[in-house]
């Protein structure tokens, strides 16, 4: 992929969207963090399980992928250190904010190998949000 085709990739998953969670819809856009892990060509995600829907974005090693071990921690270390983590002493859970990170455990995977995909194949896996979003 080109750097403009990575980049559109990138605004696409970024942008504000709609999710939804035991028939709640929350509108966010999801954060992508500045720092890159490894070679930075892999885009993935993390959720906590406290704060479903959203996630966090970031970039990873192209070689991994999901039946290697993970980087998790250093992706949560990562978040932490750019967006601020959860501390029971300084901030009452209800009043957290995203992409402020509470890590007890969550779920986290590859959106998409900029390496390995081509962007013709990413964009018809999101066909119907791709052309809403490119209008």
């Amino acid at each position: 992929m080109t750097p403009e085709q990575i980049q559109q990739i990138i605004d696409f998953k970024t942008r504000e969207q709609e999710a939804e969670l035991w028939g709640t819809k929350v509108t966010f856009a999801p954060y992508l963090c500045k720092e890159q892990l490894g070679d930075g060509m892999q885009l993935a995600f993390l959720g906590t399980i406290d704060q479903r829907p959203k996630w966090w974005l970031i970039r990873i090693d192209s070689k991994i992928n999901d039946t290697d071990d993970f980087p998790v921690e250093d992706m949560i270390d990562t978040i932490a250190e750019e967006c601020g983590e959860y501390d029971p002493d300084d901030i009452n859970e209800d009043d957290l904010e995203y992409p402020t990170i509470k890590w007890d455990g969550g779920h986290y995977g590859n959106v998409v190998n900029f390496k390995t995909m081509t962007y013709e194949d990413f964009v018809k896996y999101n066909q119907r949000k791709w052309d809403e979003w490119i209008k």
